[in-house]
């Protein structure tokens, strides 16, 4: 079964709990993510807001991360933007990414106790449907839409759709 949340907030551990998920913030977070892993981010540890990835930080060595977020579309002091193209590859590369914002980090810090729980994008649809589908065949597949501010977003919905095509393709869903 494939079910889609179109914010956030929708999200407790009772609705993600025993599912696999997959987050999607696209024109933010999980793009980001997606790009990072592919230019060889060791890890990437998504935070629901700057104290958490502050402390986060704190635990890792100076030269073992990469902080990089945004609040509310604004900057956070001595956090690099969200923007990989900006960032200095490949100095990046084997580090952690430490990420903060306003909704993707957001949703998939919620859904932590997801029994799979995936960053989903655009670019990386087509390997999250296929390891998805590659999972127990009687788990629920839950795609949420981070959304914007509480708000539903039409980029996720429309990502949701793509993956739900994809997953049609590979699996008996």
């Amino acid at each position: 079964r494939v079910d889609v949340l179109l914010t956030k907030e929708e999200v407790s551990p009772e609705r993600v709990g025993g599912s696999i998920v997959v987050v999607l913030d696209v024109l933010l977070a999980t793009t980001t993510i997606a790009y990072a892993l592919r230019q060889g981010i060791a890890r990437v540890l998504p935070v629901a807001g700057e104290s958490a990835a502050r402390a986060a930080a704190d635990a890792l060595g100076p030269d073992a991360y990469l902080l990089a977020g945004e609040w509310l579309g604004g900057p956070i002091p001595s956090f690099a933007p969200i923007d990989p193209r900006r960032w200095a590859w490949p100095d990046c590369a084997q580090r952690s990414l430490i990420l903060s914002s306003t909704n993707g980090t957001v949703a998939l810090a919620s859904a932590w106790h997801a029994k799979e729980l995936y960053a989903g994008a655009f670019v990386n649809a087509d390997a999250v449907a296929r390891d998805a589908a590659a999972r127990d065949a009687g788990d629920d597949v839950l795609l949420v839409c981070a959304g914007s501010s509480g708000r539903f977003a039409f980029d996720d919905f429309l990502a949701a759709g793509c993956i739900v095509e994809r997953l049609s393709r590979v699996g008996e869903w």
